[in-house]
């Protein structure tokens, strides 16, 4: 675990795809995308999770350093999206990850409180 975080935080990634990346973890879940990331069963340990797919990422990155041409930008993009997402399922990010069987808050969409504080 410690070798994993170590390793972790010490990628250096081009900003434009961690930002793209960062975007994508509105639109990930995790029982869908990563059974297809990484084509096997899943590992009962997020850090082992997260080992497999900082592996096929670096393996990514090195096609994308010498341009190769079967390199794609959306397999790069989605093996950081599952990346970020299982750092923050086992905490090595500040952010906490949602729980995807809790259902989303819902806004208050009648607006009433912000129209009594405006009166």
């Amino acid at each position: 675990m410690c070798e994993t975080l170590k390793e972790f935080t010490a990628l250096s990634r081009p900003r434009l795809l961690l930002r793209a990346a960062r975007l994508g973890l509105r639109d990930y879940h995790r029982a869908t995308h990563l059974p297809r990331l990484l084509g096997q069963a899943l590992p009962a340990q997020n850090s082992l999770v997260l080992r497999r797919l900082m592996e096929k990422e670096t393996a990514l990155n090195a096609q994308r350093r010498l341009g190769a041409i079967g390199y794609r930008v959306a397999d790069h993009l989605d093996l950081l999206i599952a990346m970020m997402d299982e750092a923050r399922r086992i905490g090595l990010t500040e952010e906490t990850a949602p729980d995807p069987d809790r259902a989303p808050d819902q806004e208050n969409a009648s607006g009433i409180d912000s129209f009594l504080r405006a009166t």
